[in-house]
């Protein structure tokens, strides 16, 4: 029998990789890739699944370039904010893409996956798709 804990544990990968393969499927985004700013692989504190060679650890001087428009920066967006911080990034220029994905660090509940753009003129980032 499943206990509860691992029922969810369960539940939270199963929709993590939903919303990845939804992105890989679609059409118009799906041949992009994903960096990710960490000293360590692509894993944040709660497990979930992420498709193989889809999201690359990179050092900050790779992340912050800006001319490789086939893979994107991914940030983890959570109930104690975005990681890595978009200061990273700044001075941010304008129609900056970058993914995020959506996720809680208490329960692990992946709530999906955002492709951004940064509107220099709103001064705020516009969501231009998100898989869930």
């Amino acid at each position: 029998m499943t206990t509860m804990t691992e029922a969810q544990r369960l539940y939270s990968i199963q929709w993590s990789k939903a919303c990845f393969y939804r992105f890989l499927e679609d059409p118009e985004f799906g041949h992009l890739k994903m960096k990710w700013l960490s000293t360590r692989p692509f894993t944040p504190n709660l497990q979930f699944h992420v498709p193989d060679g889809l999201v690359q650890k990179v050092e900050k001087e790779e992340f912050d370039l800006r001319e490789n428009a086939e893979r994107l920066p991914i940030f983890l967006g959570s109930q104690f904010g975005i990681n890595p911080r978009y200061s990273v990034i700044e001075p941010i220029p304008n129609g900056h893409l970058h993914f995020i994905i959506a996720k809680s660090m208490l329960s692990g509940h992946v709530a999906g996956l955002s492709l951004k753009r940064w509107d220099a003129k709103q001064n705020d980032f516009q969501l231009i798709k998100k898989w869930i």
